[in-house]
């Protein structure tokens, strides 16, 4: 059973031991005291640990326990009494049992649910199954790293390789080889290659010069032509940029 069955239940169980206890309650201030404490104890299992929440249900437990033992010696409690009492304070501790669990799988998946999100936004920099960037990622990532360069008082260049000549029917099988043959083809932890809806490909060499440039693109095409014909290199616009 998923967590989200799972929570549904409890809610479910939840409302039931709640008009249990409203219906074996003996007095209204029994149910006003058990509203107050079930409010405090749903904030509590909230917005705290598992082993402070869990923690705090015991020492609920234990307390409620040894205060209707008190009230029943100390004011004589009938057989009667004491069956509704206990009946009554069964299904209180049994709801904030239920309360507990719920809260915990809430959190759980709070924290899935976060967990998630974070791994999107990670994948959502990325085209699907590759390490090259968006190009709403290259363009986040090559305005950090221009800033560093002129700090550092370094130059870089820009590769554009258009493939707008190509016929579309083999556009993107040719732009996801060139952008995987760029990826190999560059630092990875320094220099950037992202895809652009444009249908460009573009890399950011950082601290080089034109020779490093001119090494970089005969890398890119001893790998891409490993995979497709050299003639297509012919069709591919080049253009680089120093920054």
């Amino acid at each position: 059973m998923s967590n989200y069955y799972k929570l549904a239940l409890f809610w479910i169980l939840q409302v039931i031991c709640c008009l249990l206890y409203l219906n074996f309650s003996p007095s209204i201030q029994h149910a006003i005291f058990f509203t107050i404490a079930f409010i405090i104890s749903a904030v509590v299992f909230t917005f705290t640990s598992t082993l402070l929440s869990f923690t705090y249900y015991v020492a609920i437990t234990l307390l409620s326990s040894f205060y209707y033992m008190y009230l029943a010696l100390s004011q004589s409690w009938t057989p009667i009494d004491q069956r509704d009492h206990i009946i009554a304070h069964f299904i209180s501790i049994a709801s904030l049992f239920i309360l507990f669990i719920s809260s915990y799988h809430f959190k759980k998946i709070a924290k899935e649910n976060i967990a998630l999100s974070k791994k999107l936004k990670e994948l959502e920099g990325y085209i699907l199954n590759t390490k090259v960037l968006s190009q709403r990622e290259f363009e986040n990532r090559a305005e950090i790293v221009m800033n560093a360069m002129k700090r550092r008082n370094e130059n870089g260049y820009l590769i554009t390789i258009n493939l707008a000549k190509l016929k579309k029917n083999i556009r993107k099988s040719i732009f996801y080889d060139l952008s995987d043959a760029a990826l190999i083809s560059v630092r990875n932890q320094f220099d950037l290659v992202g895809q652009f809806e444009t249908g460009e490909v573009k890399i950011l060499v950082q601290n080089t010069n034109k020779d490093g440039i001119d090494i970089v693109l005969n890398r890119l095409f001893a790998n891409f032509n490993k995979k497709i014909d050299s003639n297509i290199n012919n069709q591919l616009i080049i253009n680089t940029t120093l920054i």
